[in-house]
């Protein structure tokens, strides 16, 4: 019986090199064979992306102070890409542009939305002046 022990003992031994060994073997054809499967494969890939088309799609002007003649008139451009403020003003005038930006493109923006700018005119006479888009072609 003591022999019987012995051996079963030896086997245990033997078997665990064993297999360490065929484990390191499978691995390494899983290796190669993935490696020969991946030089074949051929990945064809088509990536897009859509564009901005910012606008002004409305703008007025209002005077701080109301004028008793005269005024500031703002008009956006036939393309949208500018608003143009014309007219004739008194020294010291303050009023507010106040402005829509829209979108026509496809990727959805955080720019849209409505802004005002301060206008102050240090001189009398005739005042003008263009605003354009500052993130436009």
């Amino acid at each position: 019986m003591a022999l019987k022990k012995n051996k079963n003992k030896k086997n245990r031994y033997l078997n665990k090199p064993l297999l360490i060994i065929s484990s390191i073997i499978t691995l390494n054809s899983l290796g190669i064979g993935y490696s020969a499967w991946n030089e074949d494969l051929i990945m064809e890939v088509s990536a897009s992306t859509g564009y901005i088309q910012p606008y002004f799609s409305d703008c007025r002007v209002v005077d701080k102070v109301p004028l008793e003649k005269g005024g500031l008139i703002a008009v956006i451009s036939a393309d949208g890409q500018s608003i143009e403020i014309s007219g004739a003003v008194e020294k010291g005038y303050e009023g507010i542009l106040y402005y829509t930006v829209s979108d026509k493109g496809n990727v959805p923006t955080d720019y849209c939305g409505e802004y005002y700018m301060e206008i102050k005119t240090e001189n009398s006479g005739i005042y003008e002046f263009t605003v354009h888009l500052p993130f436009s072609r």
